[in-house]
């Protein structure tokens, strides 16, 4: 015997697997972003090493679970950025340029674009200048030189 269903259900029911299919896709979109991020990382400690084999002292599974506590929360150099799995990137609070490490406890995971306005600055020092910046300029400039810093760090990279 066939199952009739009303119009209210068969609704339900598709909003139900509208629901389930979002969240597949951004399960997907969060695999796919922390495993580039940590693919990243891992070539990046490779080229220092000069060690073709050499491993991060994290694991992805690390990587995720720290990514995740940090979605849907501000940026911590722009409160204005919530995370999210579109906007985010693995910073080294001491870049490696600097000598920082690739342990998991020098990573902060922020924006995209406070990543490219950032820099090679430390977190301390990136956050001193931008304090300097708003105390010292208007509004106008200090949008100005941002804009300027994420089109530097894009298209820029230190030998």
């Amino acid at each position: 015997m066939p199952v009739t269903l009303t119009k209210k259900e068969i609704n339900d029911l598709l909003v139900k697997e509208r629901a389930k299919s979002r969240t597949r896709q951004q399960q997907s979109a969060f695999m796919k972003r922390t495993l580039q991020m940590y693919n990243g990382d891992k070539g990046r400690i490779r080229e220092k090493t000069g060690d073709p084999k050499a491993e991060l002292p994290y694991t992805l599974e690390e990587l995720r679970a720290l990514v995740q506590a940090c979605l849907g929360k501000p940026c911590k150099y722009n409160s204005k950025i919530k995370l999210s799995v579109a906007n985010i990137a693995a910073d080294h609070n001491v870049p490696l340029a600097r000598g920082g490490t690739f342990d998991i406890l020098n990573l902060d995971i922020i924006s995209q674009q406070s990543n490219y306005r950032k820099g090679a600055w430390t977190g301390d020092e990136w956050q001193k200048f931008v304090k300097g910046l708003e105390k010292n300029f208007p509004p106008e400039a200090v949008e100005d030189m941002y804009r300027r810093l994420v089109l530097g760090g894009k298209w820029t990279r230190t030998l």
